[in-house]
Formats: C-alpha cells, structure tokens, sequence
C-alpha cells in the first residue's frame, strides 16, 4: 500500500484534533468541577445521577414535613401543658369550696375564678398554629368550642370492626340480639341519659355465597336504624335524630358503622352479654372514635399523626352511669361545678374531684402521646439530616471531578499534545513557499 504525503498530514492533523479534544474534555470538568455534562458522557452515571437528585430533592421535603411536624407537635405540648395547669387549679378551688367552712363571699369568688378558668379551656380548646387551629380535625379553619364551651363542629366519629373470615353464624333469638348506646341525650328539660337500642340481627349464615358480606352490611345497617330507644318512656316526647341515620359499610373487609348525629361530647358504643361480637369482629364494648387523622409523610413508608383531635382532649371522659362508655366532658364537669358552687352544695362540689381527676389523667395520657410522637419526629429528624449527608457523598463520588487525576491527565495530554505538534513539523515537507521565503 501507497503512503502519500497527504495521507500522513491528513492523519497528522486527526490525530492532533484528538488530542485537543481529549484536552478540550479535561479542561471541562476540571474548570466546571463536574465530569458529566451531557448524556453521552456517561449514560450510566447520568441515570444514576438524576436518581440520586430525586432521592435529594425527596428527602429535602421529608425534612421540611419533619420540621413542620415537630413544630406542630411542640405547640401542641404546649396547649396541653396550660390545659394541665389550669385543671390542677381548679381542683385547688374545687378542694378549698368543699371543706364547708368558706363564706358565701369566698364561694362567690372560687365560682367567678371558675368561670374565667372555663373561658380560659375554651381558649386552649381553640388555639392555633400559623392560623391552624389543632384539635379541629380536618376543619382546621374553624375553632372546635364555641365561646359558651358548646361544640362547634362534629368531627366524624366511627366503630370499625377487625377483617372478617366468612363464614359467620349468628344464632337464634336471644343469641343474635346487642345493644347500642348512646351518650350525652338531651331530654326537653334540659338533662341528659343514655339511649339504649336494642339491635336484633336475623338468624343466618353469611358463608360469602348465598348470604355475602355485602348482606351482612345491609342486615346490620336495617337493624340498627329500625331499633327503638328502650330508656325512653311512651309518654316522653324526645325527638330521636339517630334513628335512620346509621350507616354501614364495607372498607378493607371491616365493616363500619358511623351516625352523623352523634355529636362530639357523645359516645356510641356496641355491647352484648348474648351475642358474640367477636364474630362480627367487634369487641365486646366496642366505643366510637373519631378518625380525622392528619398525617404527614415523613419517610418513603412512613407518615406520623400530628394532630390531637377535640374529642379525645375535651370530649366523654367521666363515666357517670357506670356503663362503661364516657359520657361526660371537661365543658359538662365545669357547668355541673359552676352550678353547685352557686347553690353552695360542699357535699356534691367534693365528689367533682374525682371526675376533675379523670379530665386531668386523661391530659396526661395525651401528652404522652404526644411526647412519644415528638421524639419520634427528633429520631427521623436526626435519620433524614444524616441520609442527606450520605446522599450528597454518593452524588459527589458520581458527578464530581477528582481534582488531582484531572490535573494528571491534564499535564499527560498537554505533553502528548506538544509531542504530537514536534512530530508534526517533521512530517510537513517544505513547500514552495518556504522556498520563496
């Protein structure tokens, strides 16, 4: 084969563009301190790149959802600390009236400082955060108490059964009977019972062919809403507003059972000395809570609770008719102390110690609560900060130049590229116009 002249510069000059090149390439990521620049570089480490970016990005909204949670939480704590307060005082006051030696005039000043401590739990049941207020559930733009301590808003309440394995039998008369009752009633003159409904289901089998689960539904949701308040005289005229309201569905194989008529200082409940209501996947004293949870995401399976609702701060906490269900709240015990104090009654303002007792342990099951999630919250605070760290190291080891090979690299092509230039001028023969020079 024939080597021309042309040929060799032509080789000369491509191999010299080369070497520019690999320079051009190396000056690049050491000036811009990054060794991709574009898809082609590296599609590898370009898709695990933009990988690592997301997860960066994923993990800084982690972090902000953390601290928003943890500030969220600390006022919370907040509240409940001044609720606690406030609670231990008025059993001072509560103590100090029952000891039957006070004059009317001091019984007059315990129920003026009563009454501005019951102001005070309306506030606290009413406070905020960045114009949120906290123990309204999902209606966060509304207070939860009214400024007389009557609720202001109804948070959804619900009983929820654990999932169900068909077949279920439900027995014969007296067996398929329960009772369902309800706290709080208001008569016309004002006081208040409990309703007791008696639930009859029909005898069946539901084996999920002939009789579904989806019978089973509609079989409970019928005998609820055609059962009669059996606590209610014929001659008393009390509107009954539950009846016919009672819903009934299906949700991840439990059923659940909801009255949008109960309000938040009542309770429903399910109890049955006959039936088995763990066949039906209820306990036996089965108590309605409300399920307006906010939850915020703070990891890639992980969320956290961050809101206390209303009702398990200021609803049913005292169980007045020993039923076992609560049906008397904060707002109740202050009107009930506020009455007695007017009438000077020392005997039965004494037996409000215990039921102001009851509030003030319930508060502070609350705020362990609380605290448990806080700590939480610092634990994944502490997690996420320390996975941002290593996601930055892993992002550095992929995109970043390694300064000192760089500058290696950068020396050996600089000298191939000199190298390749001397080569060059001996390869170029004179020309008639070195001649003419």
């Amino acid at each position: 084969m024939r080597i021309t002249n042309s040929m060799m510069v032509s080789r000369m000059m491509m191999n010299i563009n080369k070497n520019m090149a690999r320079m051009d390439k190396i000056y690049n990521d050491y000036t811009s301190g990054k060794r991709i620049h574009r898809p082609s570089d590296n599609p590898v480490l370009v898709a695990r790149s933009l990988k690592i970016h997301t997860d960066i990005a994923e993990n800084d909204q982690f972090k902000r959802n953390v601290d928003d949670a943890y500030s969220i939480l600390d006022k919370t704590e907040t509240s409940l600390k001044e609720l606690n307060n406030v609670l231990h005082r008025v059993r001072e006051l509560t103590t100090q009236a029952s000891n039957g030696v006070l004059t009317p005039e001091d019984t007059m000043k315990i129920e003026s400082e009563i009454k501005q401590i019951k102001e005070q739990i309306v506030k606290i049941s009413n406070d905020t955060y960045v114009g949120r207020h906290i123990f309204s559930g999902y209606e966060t733009d509304k207070p939860y108490l009214n400024e007389n301590g009557t609720n202001n808003i109804n948070l959804d309440k619900e009983i929820r059964s654990n999932s169900l394995n068909l077949p279920i039998a439900i027995a014969a008369a007296p067996n398929n009977e329960f009772k369902l009752n309800i706290t709080g009633i208001i008569k016309s003159d004002g006081t208040k019972y409990t309703g007791e409904y008696t639930v009859q289901l029909p005898n069946k089998t539901y084996d999920g062919t002939i009789n579904t689960l989806e019978d089973l539904k509609n079989d409970l949701q019928n005998a609820l809403n055609t059962a009669q308040d059996i606590t209610k005289t014929p001659a008393e005229d009390i509107p009954d507003p539950y009846k016919g309201n009672f819903e009934v569905t299906v949700e991840n194989n439990q059923i659940v059972i909801k009255n949008s008529k109960v309000e938040d200082n009542q309770k429903f409940a399910l109890k049955s000395d006959t039936l088995d209501l763990k066949n039906l996947g209820f306990e036996k004293l089965n108590i309605s809570e409300s399920t307006e949870k906010i939850d915020y995401h703070i990891g890639i399976s992980a969320s956290i609770s961050i809101n206390i609702r209303g009702d398990e701060l200021f609803g049913p906490v005292v169980d007045s008719d020993n039923d076992n269900i609560p049906d008397k709240t904060i707002m109740d015990t202050m009107n009930e102390l506020i009455g007695l104090l007017e009438n000077g009654d020392t005997e039965e303002i004494s037996k409000k110690l215990d039921e102001i007792d009851a509030h003030m342990n319930n508060v502070s099951k609350v705020r362990a609560a609380v605290g448990a999630r806080t700590n939480t919250v610092e634990t994944i605070r502490n997690r996420i900060e320390d996975t941002k760290v290593n996601f930055t190291n892993l992002l550095s080891q992929t995109e970043d130049t390694d300064m000192a090979e760089a500058s290696m690299q950068f020396m050996m092509a600089d000298s191939v590229y000199r190298a390749s230039l001397n080569i060059g001028a001996k390869i170029i023969q004179p020309s008639l116009m070195d001649f003419i020079r």
